[in-house]
C-alpha cells in the first residue's frame, strides 16, 4: 500500500493509496485502464491518486453517514453535505471535493455552487479511508429531479461515479446531465438514463358508438418531432381532427288528401266546397350538428445523456446508456355527431276565397247547390281552416368528427450542445436506445442521435 499524507480538516491523517487499478475498475465504459483521451498508459490511476487527494474543507460521505460536520472520522450523508454547500455560513471558502465511500445513494444532485463530487473511496470501520480508484458508487435520482445531475452556472466535476436517474412519468423527458452555463467536467463517469416517458392519452369525450350515417372526417395534422429549447425538450402535440359534416335535412312531407267541405245553409241543401288554398305537407328536419374532432395525441417523452446550454463541457471516458424514447399517444376518436330534428307536420290553411259556379274538379272553384248567400259570409268565402299535410321526415345524424393526429414518438439521444462546448465526447463509451414509437394514426418515429442538432 502506499502511504499518502494529506491534509483534512485541519489534521494530518493515513489515508491509504491501492497502487493497483485493474481493467474493470478503473473504466466504467470497459475500456483499458490507465487509458485518457490521448491513449497514455498509467493516466486514470494517476490522475485519480493525484488530483483527488483531500485537502482541508473536503467532505466526505457515506451511504449511512450521519455526521455533522462531515468529517473523515464521522462522515455525513449526501444529503446533508449538498445542504452545507448551499450554506454560506456552512461552505468551505474554496470549491471543496464531496468524497463518497463506496455504496448506493438516492439524491437530486442539484449544484449551483462550485463542487468536486468523486467516488473511488472505501471507508473502513476504522475512519481510514482506502483509494480505490473503482467506479462504486451509484446514485440514483431522487422523486423530484428529472435530471441524475442538474448544473447551474457552476464549476462542477464529477469523477469515479455511476448515476442514474428515476422512471419517467407519462410524456416526462430523462435527462443524464442538464447544465447551463459555467464548467462541467465528467471524469470517468458512467451515466444510466432511463426510458423516456409514454405520452399521455388525449382527453376523450362523448360516445364512441355513432350512430351517422356520415363517415368522419379528415384525422388531424400528426404531431412534429420534438423540439430543444434552453428550458429542456418540448414534446410536441398532434392536431385535433376536423368536425364532422352536418347531417343531411329530412324530406318533406306529402300534401294531404283532397276533400270535400261543406257548410249548413239556412234552406234545404248543402253547399259543397273545395278549398281554395290546398295545404302542403310539413318541413323535414335539420340534420344534426356534426361532432368534433378528436384531441391530438401527445408527445413521448425523450432519453437525453448530457443537455448543455451555453456550458463549457470536459468529458474523459466514462459512458452513456441511454434509454429508448417514449411511445406517441394515439389521436382520439371523434365524438358523434347530434342527432337531427324532427320533421314539422304541415301548417294549416284557411279554405279561402272561391268563385261561384264552376266544376267540382276544378280545385280553383266552389261549386255553388245553393244561392250564394246561403254560404259563408257572402257566398265565395269561407274563413275556417283546413289541417295540414302530414310532418316532414326527421332530419339524420350529424357525422362523426375526424381522429386526432397520432403523437410523435420521444428520441435517444446522447449529447445535446446548445451555444455549448463539448470537448472529449469520443471518449466516452455510447449505447443508445430506439427512438419512441409512433402514434396511430399518422405520427412519426423519434430519433436515435449520437447528438443533436448536428
Amino acid at each position: 500500500m502506499l502511504a499518502i499524507a494529506v491534509a483534512a480538516c485541519g489534521t494530518f491523517l493515513s489515508i491509504d493509496a491501492a497502487p493497483v487499478v485493474t481493467d474493470q475498475d478503473a473504466s466504467p465504459d470497459g475500456a483499458r485502464a490507465g487509458d485518457d483521451a490521448t491513449g497514455a498508459t498509467g493516466s486514470v490511476e494517476e490522475s485519480c491518486l493525484r488530483d483527488f487527494a483531500p485537502v482541508e474543507g473536503d467532505l466526505f460521505v457515506t451511504p449511512n453517514g450521519d455526521g455533522d460536520e462531515c468529517r473523515q472520522e464521522k462522515p455525513c450523508s449526501l444529503s446533508h453535505a449538498l445542504l452545507r454547500l448551499t450554506k454560506p455560513e456552512e461552505a468551505p471558502p474554496t470549491r471543496p471535493t464531496l468524497h463518497l465511500a463506496s455504496g448506493e445513494y438516492e439524491a437530486d444532485l442539484v449544484l449551483s455552487t462550485d463542487v468536486r463530487l468523486t467516488g473511488g473511496w472505501e471507508a473502513l470501520a476504522s475512519g481510514t479511508w482506502t483509494r480505490t480508484c473503482k467506479n462504486d458508487v451509484k446514485i440514483r435520482t431522487a422523486k423530484e429531479s428529472a435530471a441524475a445531475v442538474t448544473v447551474t452556472n457552476a464549476d462542477v466535476e464529477l469523477a469515479f461515479l455511476s448515476l442514474a436517474t428515476r422512471t419517467a412519468t407519462p410524456g416526462e423527458t430523462l435527462y443524464g446531465v442538464f447544465a447551463t452555463g459555467g464548467r462541467l467536467a465528467l471524469r470517468h463517469v458512467a451515466i444510466e438514463v432511463g426510458d423516456g416517458g409514454d405520452g399521455a392519452e388525449p382527453r376523450v369525450t362523448g360516445a364512441q358508438l355513432c350512430s351517422a350515417v356520415l363517415s368522419g372526417s379528415a384525422d388531424g395534422v400528426r404531431g412534429e418531432l420534438a423540439s430543444y429549447v434552453a428550458t429542456g425538450v418540448l414534446p410536441m402535440t398532434a392536431g385535433n381532427g376536423e368536425r364532422g359534416q352536418q347531417g343531411p335535412r329530412g324530406s318533406d312531407g306529402p300534401p294531404p288528401e283532397p276533400q270535400l267541405f261543406a257548410c249548413t245553409s239556412t234552406v234545404e241543401g248543402h253547399c259543397k266546397w273545395l278549398p281554395c288554398n290546398i295545404p302542403k305537407g310539413g318541413t323535414g328536419g335539420a340534420g344534426g350538428e356534426g361532432g368534433a374532432g378528436g384531441a391530438g395525441g401527445r408527445g413521448g417523452g425523450s432519453s437525453i445523456g448530457l443537455y448543455a446550454v451555453g456550458t463549457s463541457v470536459t468529458l474523459e471516458g466514462g459512458s452513456l446508456t441511454i434509454g429508448k424514447g417514449g411511445k406517441g399517444s394515439d389521436g382520439a376518436a371523434g365524438e358523434c355527431g347530434a342527432g337531427g330534428q324532427r320533421g314539422m307536420p304541415g301548417a294549416p290553411q284557411p279554405r279561402g276565397h272561391c268563385r261561384p259556379g264552376g266544376d267540382v274538379s276544378d280545385e280553383t272553384k266552389c261549386a255553388m247547390a245553393t244561392p250564394l248567400n246561403d254560404c259563408g259570409n257572402d257566398g265565395n268565402s269561407d274563413d275556417s281552416m283546413v289541417d295540414g299535410g302530414p310532418p316532414g321526415g326527421d332530419g339524420q345524424p350529424g357525422g362523426r368528427g375526424g381522429r386526432g393526429g397520432g403523437g410523435a414518438g420521444g428520441d435517444s439521444i446522447a449529447f445535446v450542445s446548445l451555444d455549448a462546448t463539448i470537448e472529449g465526447a469520443l471518449t466516452v463509451s455510447v449505447t443508445l436506445g430506439a427512438g419512441g414509437a409512433a402514434g396511430l394514426p399518422n405520427g412519426q418515429t423519434g430519433r436515435a442521435e449520437r447528438e443533436l442538432p448536428k
